[in-house]
């Protein structure tokens, strides 16, 4: 998405909202619990997942707020 050339906003406010429903069933499934599971467990690979979704939130944010978008016609 950085390399190409059509300079879109979609694709970065997608990669944030997905991020963010993601983040949401994760905080769902480890505190209200899922009716089928039930409430699980924080583990390592879980924060570690969170902190990339994080990360992609956050990039994404950057790179909207920074590059230039240009009209074509």
């Amino acid at each position: 998405m950085i390399l190409d050339n059509r300079n879109r906003k979609i694709p970065y406010i997608i990669a944030i909202v997905g991020s963010l429903v993601l983040l949401g069933i994760y905080g769902d499934s480890r505190t209200v619990g899922i009716s089928t599971l039930g409430i699980e467990l924080v583990g390592l690979l879980d924060l570690i997942v969170a902190m990339v979704q994080g990360g992609v939130i956050i990039g994404s944010i950057y790179i909207l707020s920074t590059k230039v978008y240009t009209i074509r016609e």
